[in-house]
């Protein structure tokens, strides 16, 4: 905590590359990264806060209906950045309060059962409130899983984007007692759904483009994969054929 004059001093501190974060109410989270080598007193200078600019937000559906309970995040510009610099989780009507910003660019990001909407904003100068309205939402869709045209009796699937970032990363998986767990590299868009005897599922905020189905049967069956395109709209309504074509031939040396 800084004194009167707002000086601050932190001890203990190995050589390494560092955040320094500073809060006080009525201002906006100020950052700034240092780089720090060796057992020596390193003076940091000033770390000036802003009087910070409110955001007032709304998170809507594709149908402009309010989306409750979803949470909403706020990235600094690097996108390499994981780690979130305020989060909201928005009220039955939509709506959330908060967080204030400094003047500049962000990143956004709204999710629910998954990463649901990722966009830059611009949080301008010379204003004590900026208005933002989100739209994010998935794709309602409704399907049939079927076999050699006739529905399946049962069974699971999972659907992902086929451009989903995470197969192009490593897998790592960090837990504390004080902060949780963090996971990196695991899948943003995937959803799973319950395939019912008559072969039908439903799946809510869906990505929409191409897909990758996974599906895994009640009957013992190998689990089969499919790639389908789900059109961008508020719904859809797609067929998994899951038998395939049978491939036949031989081997000669």
């Amino acid at each position: 905590v800084s004194d009167s004059r707002g000086r601050f001093a932190l001890s203990g501190l190995r050589a390494g590359q560092f955040a320094l974060t500073a809060r006080r109410s009525g201002y906006a989270l100020a950052q700034q990264e240092e780089t720090l080598a060796g057992d020596r007193v390193v003076d940091l200078g000033s770390l000036p806060l802003e009087r910070g600019i409110r955001l007032r937000g709304k998170v809507l559906d594709r149908s402009g209906n309010a989306r409750g309970g979803v949470t909403v995040r706020f990235f600094g510009p690097d996108p390499s950045s994981l780690v979130p610099i305020e989060e909201r989780t928005t009220a039955p009507d939509g709506t959330f309060d908060g967080p204030l910003l400094a003047s500049g660019r962000y990143r956004v990001q709204v999710w629910s059962a998954r990463l649901l909407l990722h966009q830059a904003i611009d949080v301008p100068t010379g204003q004590n409130e900026r208005p933002l309205e989100l739209t994010a939402g998935g794709v309602h869709l409704t399907g049939l899983v079927t076999r050699a045209g006739e529905p399946v009796e049962g069974g699971s699937l999972s659907l992902q984007s086929s451009l989903e970032p995470s197969d192009s990363r490593g897998k790592i998986v960090i837990s504390s007692a004080d902060d949780g767990t963090f996971r990196l590299g695991f899948p943003e868009t995937r959803l799973t759904a319950d395939v019912g005897k008559d072969g039908a599922f439903e799946v809510f905020d869906a990505p929409s483009g191409a897909l990758r189905v996974d599906f895994s049967g009640n009957d013992g069956a190998a689990p089969v994969t499919r790639t389908v395109d789900v059109p961008d709209g508020p719904e859809a309504s797609l067929t998994v054929e899951v038998s395939g074509q049978p491939l036949r031939g031989r081997l000669t040396n």
